[in-house]
């Protein structure tokens, strides 16, 4: 909070003078106004959010003690945002000041975004796919874990949900799955060679996994063990 005090002008002149004439009387330092320490606080966090690309932010920064009492900064006040702090969400600020009496303090700050971000229209249970239609486009307040929000529709689609979710639910990358194509003992297809000479033979695939994930399988002819990543189409190419 800053404080503002107002002495009339023939007041004043009288304080000044008696201060002159006293003897042993100490002038009092001035002193570090919190707010504006503060507001560096507030405008650092805001720049690392803004850096992500965060634009519709409100910030909130912690109440300073205010029986703190450091000496008035003859510069302006340098922040840096510790690195292990996240775009959004409670980070840590440190404001510092270098002359004439060098003080460093840190202060937090807490970013909150507005986004929009797709959620649920209905509850999908788990292992059930989720389509376009189950989706709508929402205003959320976004602080926690920002990162691990999926932002993009079309990133969600055929997706499986790993549990039962309730409508309305954002949906972040570890609530939901990749849907399997190949299931571990299924009998596949082994593609190798390239697009102008292709060799395929049956296989017996000895993991399970989703499109792009790699997994070994037996080769039914040869009886060797081989690894191949599974294609869009079901099959495991061999590189």
């Amino acid at each position: 909070m800053t404080f503002f005090w107002r002495y009339p002008a023939p007041l004043a002149a009288l304080a000044v003078a008696a201060l002159a004439v006293l003897p042993g009387t100490a002038v009092a330092e001035p002193v570090q106004s919190l707010q504006a320490i503060a507001d560096a606080a507030s405008r650092a966090a805001v720049s690392r959010a803004r850096q992500a690309g965060f634009e519709d932010l409100e910030v909130t920064v912690q109440p300073l003690d205010q029986r703190l009492r450091l000496p008035a900064c003859g510069t302006p006040l340098a922040t840096a945002v510790t690195g292990s702090s996240p775009r959004l969400g409670t980070m840590s600020v440190k404001v510092r000041c270098a002359e004439p009496a060098p003080w460093s303090l840190y202060v937090q700050a807490t970013v909150l975004a507005t986004l929009e971000v797709p959620v649920l229209v209905r509850s999908v249970g788990r292992g059930e796919r989720i389509a376009r239609s189950d989706l709508e486009l929402v205003r959320r307040e976004i602080g926690t874990r920002p990162g691990t929000l999926i932002l993009d529709p079309a990133r969600i689609v055929g997706l499986e949900a790993r549990r039962d979710l309730p409508a309305g639910s954002t949906l972040q990358q570890g609530l939901l799955a990749a849907p399997l194509l190949v299931e571990r003992g299924q009998t596949v297809t082994l593609v190798a060679g390239s697009a102008g000479l292709e060799v395929r033979m049956q296989g017996r695939a000895l993991d399970s996994g989703a499109a792009g994930d790699r997994l070994r399988v037996t080769n039914l002819s040869s009886g060797r063990a081989v690894e191949g990543v599974v294609a869009e189409d079901g099959t495991v190419r061999i590189p």
